[in-house]
């Protein structure tokens, strides 16, 4: 099972701990609980959190790139020619 959303918490009839995928509104505890009815008493939970809404592939990349870590970089080709200065030779 994957659900996915924005966290929303709503303390006004107890805790409860919502996410928000467009228009639905998932009480993620009702999940689990669901889950643990059909699967049984020990439940597995896998779980990504991200500071703005992304993709699982998206996750997963950032993810990797933290454990095996990651170059971003940007390089801009000058070609300059070539260019003699006092005994040596520069391309």
């Amino acid at each position: 099972v994957q659900i996915k959303g924005v966290i929303e918490f709503d303390n006004s009839d107890g805790n409860h701990i919502y996410l928000i995928d467009g228009d639905a509104k998932i009480n993620i505890v009702d999940e689990f609980e669901s889950a643990a009815r059909e699967y049984g008493s020990e439940v597995q939970v896998n779980y990504w959190i991200t500071d703005s809404p992304c993709t699982k592939e998206e996750m997963l990349e950032g993810w990797l790139r933290k454990v095996f870590g990651s170059i971003e970089a940007e390089y801009e080709y000058y070609n300059a020619g070539s260019w003699t200065y006092a005994d040596q030779a520069y391309t």
